[in-house]
């Protein structure tokens, strides 16, 4: 595997194309997330081995940062690397540019909140993208979580919408969760 990767490498675009021509009926919807992977070493280098917030809790070792694009069926389309101490909140952006280039489409985009900062999400809107954040109500300001609390219906499965200044909120009711 090892002796092939700098193969693959060199053969990543046409890959990922032809990835994105086999999933071609799933990808109205893509989801993208990032990881991080450690070493075991703790020694960085020049190059992308560096130390950074670990997902992993071995913040002295040093990691690299993978972001991953995939269809809705979970068809991987594309990933790119970073250097271990990349915020993770900076990645989105690249890839999405790099794949819509590619393929000259701009489907909807699922990502997690710590992807789509105020500046995100102004230049996915600027640049004609459409998405989805998936965030815990948690972080919400507690006059929106109070309302969220009073308005929802308290059966599985009911959804309300709520606009707010970053867009529509649509929360759903899961009694599982709510016991949690």
């Amino acid at each position: 595997v090892y002796r092939q990767l700098k193969k693959l490498i060199e053969q990543k675009q046409d890959i990922e194309r032809a990835a994105s021509a086999l999933a071609a009926g799933s990808c109205a919807v893509l989801l993208y997330d990032v990881t991080t992977l450690y070493f075991e070493s703790h020694e960085p280098d020049d190059n992308l081995r560096a130390r950074g917030f670990s997902k992993d809790n071995k913040s002295q070792q040093p990691q690299i940062t993978v972001g991953l694009l995939v269809s809705q069926d979970g068809t991987p389309l594309r990933h790119d690397v970073w250097k271990g101490n990349t915020f993770e909140g900076k990645t989105m952006l690249p890839t999405l540019e790099a794949y819509g280039a590619e393929l000259g489409e701009k489907p909807i985009i699922v990502a997690d909140a710590a992807m789509l900062s105020r500046e995100n999400s102004r230049k996915l809107e600027d640049e004609g993208w459409s998405y989805i954040v998936g965030a815990r109500l948690g972080n919400l300001p507690p006059v929106l979580a109070e309302r969220i609390g009073r308005e929802i219906p308290r059966e599985d499965g009911a959804l309300r919408r709520f606009p707010t200044d970053r867009g529509d909120l649509i929360v759903s009711f899961s009694t599982a969760r709510h016991k949690k």
